[in-house]
Formats: structure tokens, sequence, C-alpha cells
């Protein structure tokens, strides 16, 4: 059964980012995880970073990319394939105590 939506943290810069539309891709590592998780993809990628709002964002495409030139020689990038989740809407949502 397909997953409707992904739960993942980020950092709260890129939280910001993406909520104020300056980031549109959310890459993740080549790993079995995310092979397993992202195939199929599913709709809705639930952002947040430490017990904060979260977001939810349209997932419009995935597909496994080169790395980027800015992230190329990271000491904890073990994989030369990266998961591009390119994003769509988003919304934003309080986390409710």
């Amino acid at each position: 059964m397909a997953r409707t939506s992904l739960a993942l943290s980020i950092k709260k810069i890129y939280y910001a980012e993406i909520k104020n539309g300056f980031k549109k891709i959310e890459y993740r590592s080549n790993t079995p995880y995310f092979q397993k998780t992202l195939n199929p993809p599913p709709k809705i990628l639930k952002l947040h970073y430490f017990r904060s709002n979260y977001l939810e964002c349209e997932i419009k495409k995935v597909e496994l990319v080169d790395v980027p030139e800015k992230y190329k020689g990271l000491e904890f990038l073990k994989t030369d394939k990266l998961f591009a989740i390119h994003l769509g809407e988003v919304k934003e949502f309080e986390k409710s105590i």
C-alpha cells in the first residue's frame, strides 16, 4: 500500500526557505530507506524542525539525480546520486500541544 504522506525533519533555515518559496527542491540520500519510501512517491511531504509548526508540501515529482555541484565534497555525503523531491504548493500549520 502506497504512502499518502511522508514526515521529515529539516533545519530551521531550510524550513524558512521552503515556507518563503526560495527552496523548491528537497534532497535526500539514495539509501535503501528512501528507495523504498519514495517508490511510489507520496503526495504530501510534511516538514518540521524541532518542536515547531510544520509545512505540508505538495510533491510534484521525485527523481534520482546526480549530486548538485554545491553539495559535492561534503564529508557526510556517501553517494553520487540523490533523490530530488520537487515541491509544489506549501501550507504552514501550527502544531497543537
